[in-house]
């Protein structure tokens, strides 16, 4: 009976070891939501500096935080986006936008910056201003009427795991392990 115990013991372990490696698998998969430092420069003279966070493919903007100074906008705070759509993806399969917003937007006092993007090269991302009917949308402007001069995205600054699928992961692999130290215990008792 020793040697059938010892097999069911390196059967236990083995499928530890499994679980193991299945879980850093997984975990390397995980989307990742990327964050970019961001200049721009408007006609007007203002300036937007700032950091941005996109998904992991690059098209959909989920958080900002940054300043916009001078050209007559004085210096406001812009930490809000519209929404969580991406209002350029009709237009081209490797454009994406949305506006960032100032806190006192909502209340008719703050500012909004349209922004434009190109993510067909991600994690690499370039702003664009397509025309047509993009354009009528703001393209890249401050309240549609201050086009953007210049501006860029510097590189990826951060890459974090995102937090929804961290902790679907996270679940995942306690109900797994819970699982193979039910089964090495009902393994060991027979």
């Amino acid at each position: 009976m020793l040697i059938p115990s010892t097999m069911l013991c390196r059967f236990v372990d083995y499928s530890r070891a499994i679980l193991a490696i299945g879980a850093l698998v997984c975990l390397g998969g995980v989307a990742r939501a990327d964050s970019y430092s961001l200049t721009e420069q408007f006609q007007s003279g203002a300036t937007f500096t700032g950091t941005v966070t996109f998904d992991a493919g690059g098209d959909t903007l989920t958080g900002v935080n940054g300043w916009l100074n001078g050209g007559g906008y004085g210096s406001e705070q812009i930490d809000q986006l519209w929404d969580s759509s991406n209002y350029a993806s009709g237009y081209g399969p490797d454009l994406g936008g949305n506006y960032l917003l100032g806190a006192d937007y909502w209340l008719g006092a703050g500012d909004l910056i349209a922004i434009t993007w190109d993510f067909s090269n991600a994690p690499v991302l370039a702003l664009t201003s397509p025309g047509g009917v993009l354009a009528l949308q703001g393209g890249n402007s401050v309240d549609y009427g201050d086009p953007l001069v210049s501006g860029s995205f510097g590189p990826a600054i951060a890459s974090a795991p995102d937090a929804a699928d961290t902790a679907w992961l996270l679940a995942a692999s306690l109900v797994l392990l819970g699982a193979s130290r039910a089964f090495g215990r009902r393994s060991l008792a027979s």
